[in-house]
């Protein structure tokens, strides 16, 4: 179970409604885009996620009290949340929304689904997270369902489309971000979502005003800065969490849900068409979804002797000394675990 600020949830549970947070932006963003500019809208949304962590931290005391202790930023922390800021904030939602201007927001929800297999595949090939044979499979499911989304044209005059390559880079770089996030999840993801929103929207605009991009009108601001901390800010903290319970690859397998909910939702909006193409990509999409929620962590493995700091309970992975009179409930300080083997 992982714990969110005292409370106990499924990690799973945790992960699907971060997905549903994310897939819901997608639809939400192209509509935006009629009156904003990719890098601007990029910046509104991330803005609008940190000013969300802003406003929620007093609140968030009030209703947590002495569950909120977290490990702070320290040292090392503050490289991983410069990529999390440069991939996860800046490059790929530029990228998502410059696809999305290119294509369908049906289509471009439906493609999100290979972040989950990018974030397994590089938590196995970079950051030495096992991966078993039902995550390879996902992988050529997606990648086949990607390439049937990917071409546009008539068959003898078969072509990649430029929205669906853009959307696909997207997905990398948020792959990479996630396992970046895994690195980070032992800190608070509160402070780390709210420094990475202001940092990235901050960041995205500043760019946008030096490229003399014309701002939208004010209606357009707020619905960015609103769907930015609803749904972006929400869907990253959650996703956090779950990170911290149980790793980027598991993360991943649910967070795979997140596309259908947002194709879905765009199919109810103007200009969206159901085709035989969609419904034999999300088929095949689907199955790579289904492998991915099946993925279990059961494997024989060694953890070495470890030193290191987040937020804990006394329970059988922590026996560590604590000094006299210190409070057994959730706290954060540097501890050490033994060297342990188990499946």
């Amino acid at each position: 179970m992982a714990s969110l600020d005292g409370r106990r949830i499924h990690p799973g549970i945790i992960a699907i409604a971060s997905a549903l947070c994310f897939g819901a932006a997608a639809p939400f963003s192209k509509i935006l885009l009629a009156g904003a500019e990719p890098l601007v809208l990029s910046g509104l949304l991330y803005l609008g996620c940190g000013l969300a962590m802003v406003l929620l931290a007093p609140l968030r005391r009030r209703a947590a009290g002495d569950a909120v202790a977290e490990k702070p930023l320290r040292g090392s922390d503050y490289g991983w949340l410069a990529l999390n800021v440069a991939g996860g904030g800046v490059v790929a939602p530029l990228l998502l929304l410059l696809g999305l201007r290119l294509t369908p927001a049906s289509v471009a929800s439906l493609l999100l689904s290979l972040e989950g297999v990018a974030t397994a595949l590089l938590a196995a090939l970079f950051f030495r997270e096992p991966v078993s044979r039902r995550i390879w499979s996902a992988s050529l499911l997606t990648g086949a369902g990607a390439a049937i989304l990917s071409l546009s044209g008539s068959l003898g005059a078969m072509k990649f489309s430029p929205g669906v390559m853009l959307v696909v880079a997207a997905c990398l770089f948020w792959g990479l971000d996630n396992n970046v996030e895994r690195r980070l999840s032992v800190c608070d993801p509160f402070v780390v979502v709210r420094v990475k929103g202001l940092a990235a929207g901050s960041f995205s605009l500043a760019l946008a005003c030096a490229l003399d991009a014309p701002l939208p009108p004010l209606r357009y601001i707020a619905a960015g800065l609103l769907l930015g901390g609803l749904c972006y800010g929400a869907s990253i903290v959650l996703f956090m969490y779950s990170l911290r319970a149980q790793g980027a690859a598991r993360t991943a397998a649910y967070f795979a849900t997140a596309p259908f909910a947002g194709a879905l939702l765009a199919l109810l909006f103007p200009g969206e068409q159901f085709t035989g193409k969609l419904l034999a990509a999300g088929i095949l999409l689907g199955c790579g979804a289904w492998l991915l929620l099946r993925e279990r962590h059961e494997h024989p493995h060694f953890h070495p002797a470890l030193v290191h700091e987040h937020r804990h309970e006394h329970d059988e992975h922590h026996r560590h000394d604590h000094p006299a009179g210190s409070d057994s409930g959730p706290h954060s300080h540097p501890h050490e675990h033994e060297p342990i083997s188990h499946s």
